[in-house]
């Protein structure tokens, strides 16, 4: 699976969840893979045996080691 997923690609802002909520500052972090990765992944949702999880778990990666890498690491 190819995922790309650069510290760049991540920003904070300030997003409101629905209209009437306050706005809260968010992590939001840009995720690209191809569209066949994607139907794979859809695929695994209704499944969390651990082949599944394992499928999904490349893009939990990519995304949080973005995230620490980043300015926003909330750590």
């Amino acid at each position: 699976m190819s995922i790309v997923c650069t510290p760049d690609d991540v920003v904070q802002e300030n997003i409101a969840p629905t209209p009437v909520a306050p706005d809260e500052p968010y992590i939001v972090v840009t995720v690209a893979i191809t569209i066949d990765e994607a139907k794979t992944l859809i695929e695994t949702l209704p499944s969390n045996q651990s082949d599944a999880r394992k499928v999904r778990d490349d893009v939990s990666r990519a995304v949080l080691e973005a995230i620490q890498a980043s300015p926003y690491n909330p750590q």
